[in-house]
């Protein structure tokens, strides 16, 4: 190969003959690298890195009063989630951050709530109320700035109507979700009939309507359905009625402390403590709150079902230790919804590649995603796909021996480990 004289260098096909030309052209492809390599380091690093301004999810929920605690879980299971995200990067070189305000006592200060993170913080993002009464409230608002607002906790399917849902995802089971638990429940005891008692709120009267419509359906009645402030202690008269009606079953969806009391009664009554009761949605599924009714009634509590809204999946119980390790607290719906929630709305905005939230509510329709709380994919309405393979819910029943409880899961089909048993005869009912 014949030798280049230093006048003649050929650099990318282009022939030099002057060493000063050479050596303006090397200077410039030298900067040009340069350039090309920052742009390119700087389009990762804002892309990839959590550099930004934090994008905020707002959260409105009770962190005081009496739901002050599942409100926590909210958060926790949120934050998790957040932080989780946050260390692989954040989303589109941004960081996210929570910013919550406690739903407060009244829709009004879920409303004032709302003004903060809408209009004060400018949020585009935003998980709950938590209670359905509070989500038709602060609607309007979320509705007109076209924010994304993912309920975890509320469940009314009366709010997931055009043009108000355009913005508006559900992670949680919705109202006919607890009412085809409820009916699933009572066909698996065989009960022919059943009473309904529940707190005065919107959901529950939805619940029940529902329960009633899938009950007559299956050939199973509906006897009676009642409704008490949440703020109530004494169910003399309603144990008292359904003792002298001996129903074959009672559903109750008591979600507070109101819950424990009334069950704590019912346990003691000697002939409602053999009727079966559903406990949709209780704090009966802490064992120190079952440990508690168990002993402070005479001959324990016995015959009592919880209906959960958290559906078992693969990664239940992975979540579980991680929010135990991360929080200190032991998981329940309320944490493993919120952070589904989170973890949709986030697989949502990278599939948009934008924070702009009409693209981001295109895309959540795209969803097909598997949490701790269950198999999410939205239907028309917004709600989750409800029944086998996808949200579905999960039934214990509650068993005390020797003062250790346990929680024996009958359904759904593919993770019950028993069947419901009758106390009276040790034997499946039925």
């Amino acid at each position: 190969m014949p030798k280049l004289s230093k006048n003649f260098i050929n650099i990318g096909g282009i022939k030099q003959t002057n060493s000063k030309a050479v050596s303006r052209m090397l200077i410039a492809i030298i900067v040009i690298v340069i350039i090309v390599i920052a742009g390119g380091s700087y389009y990762y690093y804002t892309v990839t890195s959590p550099s930004r301004q934090p994008i905020l999810i707002g959260m409105i929920t009770p962190l005081s009063g009496t739901y002050a605690g599942d409100g926590q879980l909210t958060v926790d299971g949120a934050q998790l989630a957040i932080n989780q995200i946050n260390a692989q990067g954040g989303l589109l070189g941004h960081p996210l951050k929570l910013v919550t305000q406690d739903e407060g006592p009244s829709t009004s200060t879920a409303i004032a709530a709302a003004q903060i993170l809408v209009v004060q913080d400018k949020v585009n993002f935003l998980i709950g109320p938590f209670f359905s009464g509070d989500v038709a409230g602060v609607l309007p608002l979320t509705y007109s700035h076209k924010v994304i607002e993912i309920l975890t906790v509320s469940s009314l399917d009366a709010l997931m109507v055009p043009p108000e849902n355009a913005y508006l995802f559900r992670t949680t089971l919705s109202d006919i979700g607890y009412a085809q638990l409820a009916v699933q429940w009572l066909k698996q005891i065989g009960a022919k009939n059943a009473v309904f008692l529940a707190e005065d709120y919107l959901y529950t009267h939805e619940v029940a309507n529902d329960t009633q419509m899938l009950a007559s359906k299956a050939g199973i009645n509906i006897t009676s359905i009642s409704f008490y402030p949440p703020t109530a202690s004494d169910y003399t008269t309603a144990i008292n009625q359904i003792a002298s009606t001996k129903p074959d079953a009672v559903i109750v969806v008591m979600e507070g402390s109101n819950g424990i009391d009334f069950q704590k009664q019912y346990s003691a009554n000697p002939i409602t403590s053999k009727i079966p009761i559903l406990d949709l949605e209780s704090l009966l599924d802490t064992p120190s709150q079952a440990a508690t009714v168990d002993a402070s009634v005479p001959n324990g509590m016995q015959y009592v079902f919880l209906g959960e809204m958290s559906t078992i999946t693969n990664v239940t119980a992975s979540f579980n230790q991680q929010l135990q390790k991360a929080f200190g607290v032991q998981a329940s719906h309320y944490s493993d919804d919120a952070y589904d929630g989170v973890m949709v709305l986030a697989n949502a905005i990278k599939r948009a590649g934008t924070f702009n939230t009409t693209a981001v509510a295109n895309a959540m329709m795209q969803t097909n995603y598997v949490g701790p709380g269950g198999h999410i994919v939205f239907q028309a309405n917004h709600n989750p796909v409800e029944g086998p393979g996808y949200l579905i819910g999960t039934i214990y029943q509650v068993n005390i021996v020797n003062g250790n409880i346990y929680y024996e899961t009958l359904y759904p089909p593919n993770v019950a480990n028993a069947t419901a048993i009758n106390p009276a005869t040790g034997n499946p009912y039925g």
